[in-house]
């Protein structure tokens, strides 16, 4: 499917008043596929990465408790990993959301880019309740069969511009140590953070608009919903 990349990022980080209330009902649509897709793309791309979006549920095994949103299975030279990762779709309309215009300067981007992590590790990050729904990331999954001998590594993918240095790096990594929670009770040592916002504006800035994704799912409901709402 062809993505444009002005109009997600105009509908997500600076829609008009007329589309205000439509984000989270098209989130609901596009929002984890877009995401996985795009940090699928990142790796392929940016770092020579075989990557594969697995189709198994993100559970510790049991009936009860945290869910994560994807499995995705990467290996670079050899190296295998198995990321466990969270989606967060937060967009402008979201609580506390920012607008960002597609061709704010670089400065802007920052400015914004830091507040969103700021509120993050002063929020989600600090809370005492643990696990919330940003920190369950910490909480290790059961590995899906085949995958069991893999490393895993906790990964939030964000839809916002986030990033914690000017350098606006799409990917980042964090110690655990420097969120100074004692109630994170974890093994992982580090998470990664991705912002599809800042990755997708990069591609803008170099003059890709469009972004061809293999993405059934969304495929799928948009069938459903040509089915009940037929073209006339």
């Amino acid at each position: 499917m062809k993505i444009d990349i002005e109009q997600v990022i105009e509908f997500l980080d600076n829609p008009p008043k007329s589309d205000f209330g439509q984000a989270t009902s098209i989130i609901g649509v596009i929002g984890e596929d877009l995401n996985a897709n795009t940090f699928k793309h990142y790796l392929e791309n940016k770092e020579n990465t075989y990557v594969e979006i697995l189709p198994y549920s993100v559970t510790t095994g049991k009936n009860k408790g945290k869910r994560l949103d994807r499995w995705i299975y990467v290996e670079k030279k050899g190296e295998k990993t198995l990321y466990q990762c969270e989606i967060k779709n937060w967009a402008a309309t979201a609580i506390s959301g920012k607008r960002l215009e597609k061709n704010a300067s670089k400065d802007k981007k920052w400015e914004i880019a830091e507040k969103n992590w700021e509120n993050q590790c002063k929020g989600s990050f600090s809370d005492p309740e643990y696990p919330n729904g940003v920190t369950k990331v910490f909480v290790k999954m059961k590995s899906p069969k085949g995958y069991e001998e893999i490393k895993v590594e906790p990964l939030i993918l964000y839809w916002m511009p986030i990033s914690n240095t000017p350098n606006l790096n799409p990917l980042f990594i964090v110690p655990l140590s420097f969120f100074h929670n004692s109630k994170i009770n974890t093994t992982f040592k580090e998470l990664r953070v991705f912002s599809v916002s800042i990755y997708l504006r990069s591609l803008l800035e170099k003059g890709i608009k469009y972004l061809d994704y293999d993405l059934p799912n969304i495929k799928h409901r948009l069938d459903i919903l040509a089915k009940i709402f037929p073209k006339s």
